[in-house]
């Protein structure tokens, strides 16, 4: 078995709560026999654990044919998972979304003790959504303030409770609806999570796009409405897009791509400011001249002579 301290952990299976006491794991388990009806998001185990040995690994596909997820994150130290032969490291604040069976595996590599909070989740409407959020890749960066967080935490203040005795039970399977109450929104919030990344991954690629057509094209007449027109946004909601992302106005980053552009010519050839000017979108060289002493703290003619 693998060294690791577990200071409380539920696993679901069929009809009371259990204690398993072991010298290197204390382990509580919730059976769920009798329900009467079928719940699609069901919470299997969590638990707040620490792994201290190399022995603490798992691999994905060898961990039975039943599909569950695992939603691990690290609150100190560090994991190591190995996602379709791509090493990832976990970090404090990442959360590891692991879907089995599944060619993975995560581990301990050693140094400091790894802590970290889990929760395992089946169910075919659990698994959607980790399917969804799976499609961003197996890593996700929480804050700690993290409505998905908290929810974790939540199922593991549930299970606490019930092991203790100190939970109230009005009925016979209120804690397995609890339980899947949990699960559900766990999953949500899981897709919601998605949705943003989707979302950021998305205005990432539009951003890069615009920097790549500004490049392209910044010896020519082009403005924030051009570019914005050309990747189906209207003018606004493109520079609050890019800016968000870039963290430079649209605007502020094609000056800054002519300038670049403009300091490259002045360097290497013998070409007349003017001539410059026009070769980096400037119509006007005395406007070309402002803005190049603005972005450089010297004017081209200056910038020339001092590097010559």
């Amino acid at each position: 078995m693998p060294l690791f301290l577990c200071r409380w952990r539920y696993v679901a299976n069929s009809g009371n709560f259990v204690l398993v006491h072991d010298e290197e794991l204390w382990e509580s388990a919730l059976l769920h026999t009798g329900r009467s009806i079928p719940l699609h998001a069901m919470i299997t185990s969590c638990g707040r654990s620490r792994a201290m040995t190399l022995d603490y690994s798992f691999d994905g596909r060898r961990r039975g044919a039943r599909r569950f997820a695992v939603l691990q994150y690290t609150l100190r130290g560090e994991g190591r998972l190995n996602w379709e032969g791509t090493e990832h490291r976990l970090l404090p604040g990442d959360l590891m979304v692991a879907a089995i069976p599944h060619d993975h595996r995560y581990e301990f590599p050693g140094g400091a003790p790894w802590m970290f909070v889990y929760v395992c989740l089946t169910g075919s409407e659990a698994m959607r959504a980790v399917d969804a959020a799976l499609a961003g890749g197996p890593v996700i960066r929480l804050e700690h303030s993290s409505r998905l967080l908290d929810l974790m935490h939540e199922t593991l203040g549930f299970t606490k409770a019930v092991v203790a005795g100190t939970y109230a039970d009005p009925g016979r399977d209120d804690r397995a609806f609890r339980a899947s109450a949990l699960a559900y929104s766990i999953a949500m919030e899981l897709l919601a999570v998605a949705r943003i990344r989707r979302a950021e991954a998305h205005h990432v690629e539009t951003t890069r796009s615009a920097q790549r057509l500004m490049r392209e094209r910044c010896d020519r007449q082009i403005g924030v409405a051009d570019l914005a027109a050309e990747l189906g946004l209207s003018r606004s909601h493109f520079t609050r897009l890019f800016t968000a992302t870039a963290g430079i106005s649209p605007r502020a980053f094609l000056e800054r791509v002519r300038i670049e552009r403009a300091v490259d010519l002045l360097y290497n050839t013998c070409a007349p400011i003017k001539q410059i000017a026009v070769e980096c979108g400037y119509v006007d060289a005395g406007y070309f001249t402002k803005a190049f002493l603005r972005c450089t703290g010297e004017t081209p003619r200056t910038f020339r002579r001092n590097r010559m």
